[in-house]
């Protein structure tokens, strides 16, 4: 596997600064590896306009190991007894390239044996399995359900962590405070979270029950030039001609005579800068040993035109005999399209308008898309099962029958049902 000897190199390579010598004593080392491949029963959907089934990571009905294989390694290496910085790298692959990047660098300092300070590129500890959510081993899953845990979020800031016990049970309150910067492919565009501040509680009971609380918030901000008035007016033009709405003459002509009014109210609307985010998480997990249940719900809400509030959540249990687990889970994904938005992508053209009531109904027809072509609504069922093979390597099978829902009564492309078959290789070292 070439990527994976690229991404070795470029590993050591990296973590020369951390120590002179690869195996320098100090140094603690861990890795993970995720060999993941899988198949569509049905060709998907190109586009949204095309009716075929949805499609679900980017596969296809040929068997790839492309979409989700990666892998990782961490060193850590202790200055003393109190302090400690980690490194963490991780090579991602995609269809026809595979990309090592910087997942996390920070410093621990552990003040009391109840109290420790981390600062400097962390996870934000926004999901149970934040901290070993690319860690593939970790779980039952071969990933855990991308409708709760959608995003994987780095964070450059400082986190503090208490920690106690009592009697049978464990408990710990998080706080968190940092920045970070997303790319965004529903919108091709850059997604800036500033003075992102976050609390988690998580209490345990004789290591059988979890349960875990996370409450974020922050400032966000989204640059894109596909969101431009200028971009979408020539799109929506252009479509009206390829829908026969219009022809390329009177197309050109009407949007010369609209352009300047359309473009401040689309502008205005669709602007995200600095505008409040909200998250909240809950949890609960019960393993004992034979058998296990986890439940996880979140919820992002923002009060912005363009993007519709999210609420996710999964149920899934599973047993456990000899090296074999079996496991099903449900889980559902619901974002849905604001009123503001409905409003204008069901406007009505009035009889006989006026030039500024043309303008204003092309304008909220043009402006109301972005947003509604961003909403989805989601439905995943998954079985499984997973082989331990030693201590630290296990293989696993999935099936995943997920289906997508309308959002808007004319939407009919991707939409229905489909199936997913995927295998996987994981192993922690």
């Amino acid at each position: 596997m070439a990527w994976l000897a690229r991404s070795s190199l470029a590993t050591s390579l990296a973590l020369g600064f951390v120590a002179p010598n690869a195996f320098a004593e100090g140094v603690r080392w861990n890795g993970y590896l995720n060999v993941v491949g899988g198949a569509l029963q049905k060709e998907p959907a190109s586009a949204r306009q095309d009716r075929r089934p949805p499609s679900y990571a980017n596969y296809s009905t040929d068997f790839v190991m492309d979409n989700e294989t990666s892998a990782g390694m961490q060193a850590m290496y202790a200055i003393d007894a109190k302090t400690a910085v980690t490194l963490q790298l991780q090579a991602n692959s995609s269809q026809d390239h595979y990309e090592t990047e910087l997942r996390w660098l920070y410093a621990t300092w552990i003040p009391t044996e109840h109290s420790s300070f981390r600062i400097g590129r962390i996870g934000a500890p926004i999901y149970l399995y934040s901290d070993s959510l690319n860690v593939g081993y970790s779980y039952h899953w071969i990933r855990p359900p991308r409708d709760v845990h959608d995003y994987d979020l780095p964070l450059t800031g400082v986190d503090y962590i208490y920690q106690s016990v009592y009697g049978n049970s464990e408990w710990s309150a998080e706080l968190a405070y940092g920045s970070d910067e997303q790319f965004v492919a529903a919108t091709h565009g850059e997604l800036t979270m500033r003075n992102v501040l976050g609390a988690v509680f998580t209490y345990s009971y004789d290591s059988w029950l979890t349960l875990r609380a996370a409450i974020f918030q922050a400032e966000i901000s989204l640059a894109s030039e596909v969101l431009s008035s200028d971009n979408l007016i020539d799109r929506g033009f252009d479509y009206a001609v390829r829908s026969g709405q219009l022809d390329a003459a009177s197309a050109q002509a009407l949007k010369e005579q609209l352009a300047p009014s359309m473009a401040p109210m689309i502008d205005q609307a669709l602007q995200v800068e600095d505008k409040r985010w909200h998250y909240r998480d809950l949890a609960a997990k019960i393993d004992r040993e034979r058998w296990f249940a986890i439940a996880e719900w979140s919820t992002f809400r923002t009060d912005t035109y363009m993007f519709g509030n999210v609420t996710a959540w999964y149920a899934s249990a599973g047993w456990r005999q000899n090296q074999f687990t079996w496991h099903a889970t449900y889980s559902r994904y619901r974002q849905d399209i604001k009123a503001a938005v409905l409003d204008d992508y069901y406007a009505v053209l009035p009889e006989s308008p006026t030039p500024s009531q043309i303008a204003e109904f092309y304008g909220r027809q043009i402006r109301a898309k972005p947003p509604a072509a961003t909403a989805s609504h989601w439905r995943t069922v998954t079985i499984g099962m997973g082989i331990d093979i030693t201590s630290g390597t296990v293989v696993k099978f999935e099936l995943l029958r997920f289906t997508r829902d309308p959002t808007v009564r004319e939407e009919t492309g991707a939409i229905g049902s489909n199936m997913l078959f995927r295998t996987a290789l994981n192993v922690a070292f």
